[in-house]
């Protein structure tokens, strides 16, 4: 009688059977064999999953108040493929988000730096539904901060992400950098 590992369930031998050593070798190697093509297969399928980064950029933000980084990203209103294809298709995306914020003249002591990635849903009316906020900040008085967060959120038809940077340094403008990129995770 053969017994079975609980996890990979991996065929092993009981105390009566040890003389068919061959045998057991051989029940381990195809049941390890089916397992290896199951990951190979699912390997090749999560390096095929559509992805996309950019960078953007966006000069002299002033202090107070929070500017909106323009950007063609994947998810905003004007990309082609992305919009067309994905985004009817609702899926759970992995988002990641760079932002390095350079002070273009003097910088104010402890000064906060801030970064925000709205998630919005179009709907009827002249607003878009804000369904998820991320931000993080930084109150380092370097001339150049980064700020970065990752996320996963539920893309669908209308779906927008939207960045926006928000700083305190009131001796100089800002210069932001924007890198991001998303990454289907599953399909929802």
């Amino acid at each position: 009688m053969t017994k079975y590992t609980k996890s990979r369930r991996y065929p092993y031998p009981v105390k009566a059977e040890r003389p068919a050593g061959a045998l057991d070798i051989e029940r381990l190697d195809r049941a390890f064999d089916r397992d290896a093509d199951g990951l190979d297969s699912a390997w090749n399928t999560d390096l095929r999953r559509p992805s996309a980064t950019w960078t953007d950029t966006q000069a002299s933000i002033i202090d107070g108040f929070d500017v909106e980084i323009n950007t063609a990203g994947a998810f905003s209103e004007i990309i082609g493929g992305f919009l067309t294809t994905w985004q009817k298709i609702p899926s759970y995306w992995l988002v990641s988000v760079n932002v390095g914020l350079t002070a273009s003249g003097a910088v104010s002591a402890n000064t906060a730096r801030v970064m925000k990635v709205q998630v919005t849903q179009s709907q009827v009316g002249p607003f878009p539904l804000i369904r998820e906020t991320y931000q993080c900040q930084d109150l380092q008085a370097d001339a150049t901060v980064w700020l970065a967060t990752e996320f996963v959120t539920l893309v669908d038809q209308g779906t927008k992400l939207t960045y926006l940077v928000n700083h305190a340094n009131v001796a100089s403008s800002v210069n932001a950098t924007l890198r991001s990129s998303v990454s289907l995770l599953v399909f929802a």
